[in-house]
């Protein structure tokens, strides 16, 4: 029988299973196959606004148009025209403006949840989990109640695993962050996530909390379990940039982790010491972490020696490493020792990193300086700060038994002197393009107040023509992030002689083959871009 002869019903059977990626090319393969999507184009909508799914938002351009705009806290909630919200929103008319929506609708129709292969859970507006702004579990039908209940007692951990809780409790508590547990409960095909805020908020690490959470790994990660929650998500995005109040605990985010599927970890604000005087200090609650995991980026965060190295001893098949280093309230992160965080990395995943950058935008500049990167045998691309490579000499005499290194802040002593290694001896001989970045021609050096780092370059590239062929042969791309206030120090300043000097640095490292480029550090410049996040300046 040929397939013009199969019943519409059956040609719409068919069609269904083109939703919703071939949909549209389906529809337009003929007559035939356009007249029987017709009747599946709502179905092809709703699909389509949960594949790849993130909260509604309400476009600030249209506020003018908009009589919801004029309530009181600027909250569109109200706002029933979908032309005033997102394209998904627009296109799709279903308005999810936050987890208890999700939620509900996922209740209505669990199928959905099966659809959802990215999942944004960032927050739309910090407002909407007040109460007189949010849609709530009471404000359900009886049916929606209904159904939320047998959702809830099919998707989570059994009650043993999560301390005997029930859906009665979840109903009575519902958290922003128990909500978000709920939801990544129910979607065995994604493969993104982005966290929401309350990820970050101190207080969801409890015994009862990081217990869900184990339950919901050890699921993931069994391989008798048919579609398990998570078994094929692959990237954690982050829910901030950075910012001084940005600080989420590494913990529970470190759950990710070690889901075996997971390849990326993205986050923004981690604040990790081991050794503060806080209630979030990093406290990994597994052994080893996922054996896909290959890269790890940590943007504007505060991570302290024995966190880092805690990190990454459970992660020895890393191959991409950023971190970007940040001061927080509270004193945490004031200072780094950058050669103590390089022994670190060096120690634990020196042997298979491929990509590494270091970036240290703390308050203060006095560090310690590693003068060999030799133990890095993979590394492919280095990027560093120049304050980083003029530090007293670090050496570290070895490991404590737990597999930490036991120094925290640097202590410099009164005869402490730049070590300035060459880097024609410094860099690792794998390396294929370095980049190093400056702040400032007057940028202080880290043991002195009177020496500026620019004028050291010399001294580091000291050997670099000559010597470069043989001792680092795959190196070919030399990136170095020129000082913001170069011109106006080399062009405009009075002093000819100051700006004679600074003209025949820049000569001298460009004979060396170094190219002057501004945003060196791609990775962290561009990070809120790659992952629509903001900086944090407000608390959470």
């Amino acid at each position: 029988m040929s397939f013009s002869k199969l019943s519409i019903e059956l040609i719409q059977r068919i069609i269904r299973f083109t939703i919703p990626d071939s949909f549209e090319n389906a529809a337009a393969t003929c007559k035939l196959l356009y007249m029987a999507s017709r009747f599946l184009v709502d179905e092809y909508r709703k699909t389509k606004r949960f594949q790849h799914f993130r909260y509604s938002r309400h476009c600030s351009e249209r506020d003018y148009l908009c009589e919801a705009a004029n309530l009181p806290g600027g909250v569109h909630m109200s706002c029933k025209n979908p032309q005033h919200w997102d394209e998904a929103t627009a296109v799709s008319g279903i308005k999810i403006a936050n987890a208890i929506g999700l939620l509900q609708a996922i209740a209505r129709e669990p199928d959905l949840a099966w659809h959802i292969q990215s999942l944004d859970l960032k927050d739309p507006d910090r407002h909407l989990w007040q109460a007189e702004n949010q849609p709530s579990f009471t404000q359900a039908t009886t049916q929606d109640v209904q159904n939320l209940h047998r959702l809830y007692r099919a998707a989570m951990p059994s009650d043993s695993e999560t301390g005997g809780e029930d859906f009665a409790l979840w109903m009575k508590h519902i958290t922003p962050f128990l909500a978000d547990i709920f939801i990544l409960n129910l979607v065995p095909n994604v493969v993104e996530i982005a966290l929401s805020k309350s990820w970050g908020r101190v207080d969801i690490v409890n015994a009862a909390n990081l217990e869900l959470l184990d339950a919901m790994v050890g699921r993931a990660n069994d391989p008798t379990v048919r579609d398990a929650p998570l078994a094929q998500l692959a990237v954690v995005k982050p829910y901030v940039g950075h910012g001084w109040d940005a600080h989420g605990c590494l913990t529970p985010l470190a759950s990710f982790l070690a889901l075996n599927s997971v390849r990326e970890f993205y986050m923004g604000g981690v604040q990790a010491f081991s050794d503060n005087d806080t209630d979030i200090p990093f406290s990994p609650r597994h052994a080893v972490y996922g054996n896909s995991l290959k890269k790890i980026e940590l943007n504007g965060s505060a991570v302290g020696p024995r966190a880092l190295s805690a990190l990454l001893s459970r992660t020895p098949q890393l191959e991409c490493f950023h971190l970007g280093l940040e001061s927080k309230p509270g004193e945490f992160g004031g200072r780094y020792n950058i050669g103590h965080l390089l022994a670190i990395i060096c120690a634990h995943v020196g042997g298979s990193l491929k990509d590494l950058a270091l970036h240290n935008n703390s308050l203060e500049i006095y560090t310690y300086t590693l003068t060999n990167m030799h133990g890095f045998t993979r590394l492919q691309i280095l990027e560093l700060d120049i304050n980083s490579l003029c530090g007293p000499e670090f050496s570290a005499t070895e490991l404590l038994p737990s597999g930490r290194f036991d120094e925290y802040f640097p202590r410099f002593p009164a005869d402490a002197r730049p070590a300035l290694p060459r880097l024609v001896d410094l860099l690792p001989p794998s390396l294929v393009a370095f980049m190093l970045g400056f702040s400032t021609v007057l940028q202080r050096s880290p043991t002195t107040d009177n020496e500026y780092v620019f004028f050291r370059l010399p001294e580091l590239l000291a050997g670099f023509r000559d010597e470069r062929s043989t001792k680092l042969p795959r190196l070919s791309d030399i990136v170095f992030d020129p000082p913001f206030d170069i011109e106006r120090y080399a062009e405009k300043n009075r002093d000819r002689k100051f700006a004679n000097s600074i003209h025949s640095i820049l000569r001298e490292a460009e004979t060396c083959g170094v190219r002057w480029e501004r945003g060196t550090f791609s990775c962290f410049r561009t990070f809120n871009d790659r992952f629509d996040v903001k900086n944090v300046s407000e608390d959470y």
